[in-house]
């Protein structure tokens, strides 16, 4: 198996966009995660952007977030 330097891999754009979307700033976002990914959870996949461009074993989408994520701070 050869493995693709990220930055030469072509990012795929998911064509279920919206406001929000991560898209634009996947090359900021991908670098973050590890090279060895076993199973990888898009939480809140939304256009899938993030999700389609992991180098994982196993993708998991979830489009259906009904609970929302509240940020208090203290």
């Amino acid at each position: 198996m050869e493995l693709i330097s990220r930055q030469l891999q072509k990012l795929i754009k998911s064509p279920l966009n919206y406001i929000g979307g991560k898209a634009k700033i996947l090359d900021q976002i991908l670098p973050l995660f590890p090279n060895d990914i076993n199973n990888f959870i898009d939480l809140f996949a939304g256009g899938c952007n993030v999700g389609i461009n992991i180098n994982a074993n196993k993708i998991y989408f979830n489009p259906h977030c009904n609970q929302k994520v509240v940020i208090s701070w203290y």
